[in-house]
């Protein structure tokens, strides 16, 4: 059902969500070093093994852009007939909001240039990259879109403590390591 690397990473994790450090940096490394399409610095990975005519589904992943935490559900997506594609950036990638909505913009624009349909599945933050994708996308007379679903949307942003913490860790110059904690 998933692509050979998908597989790989996957045997003998069923159920697990990787809340160990190293098996997720050792579940990065596998997959994110691959890709089958870039629209700037956002990469697109098809998920499933085969690649179908129909209908895709790209799944936007929350504030890490990695893409592996719904992993365990991309087997049954597949098992559905759905063609599943997730999409990820670099850990070390600054692109501003706008410019990541731009970019999947793009990617899905293709797909419609094919004849292709995409159905948006934005998790957290990537809620509110499908959700600024979309409305890039226009209406829905002629949009590409076939459907949008956003799970658990960071739509509360602003009354969490990750407004003050993102506004602060934004200051911190890159490549510069944090203070120690006191």
């Amino acid at each position: 059902l998933l692509s050979d690397a998908w597989e790989k990473a996957l045997a003998g994790r069923e159920g697990d969500v990787w809340t160990e450090p190293q098996v997720f940096r050792e579940m990065l490394g596998a997959l994110n070093s691959r890709c089958d399409e870039a629209e700037g610095a956002v990469r697109f990975e098809r998920v499933s093994c085969r690649a179908g005519s129909g209908d895709l589904l790209l799944y936007l992943p929350g504030i890490d852009f990695a893409g592996v935490f719904a992993a365990p559900q991309f087997r049954r997506l597949a098992s559905e007939g759905h063609e599943l594609w997730r999409c990820y950036v670099g850990a070390d990638d600054r692109t501003p909001f706008a410019l990541l909505s731009r970019h999947v913009e793009r990617w899905v624009r293709r797909r419609a240039a094919d004849g292709r349909r995409v159905v948006l599945v934005g998790e957290s933050f990537g809620g509110l990259v499908a959700l600024a994708t979309a409305l890039r996308l226009g209406g829905p007379e002629g949009t590409p879109l076939k459907g949008l679903a956003l799970v658990n949307p960071a739509t509360s942003f602003a009354r969490t403590p990750w407004a003050l913490l993102g506004r602060a860790l934004a200051a911190v110059p890159a490549g510069e390591p944090l203070p120690p904690a006191a």
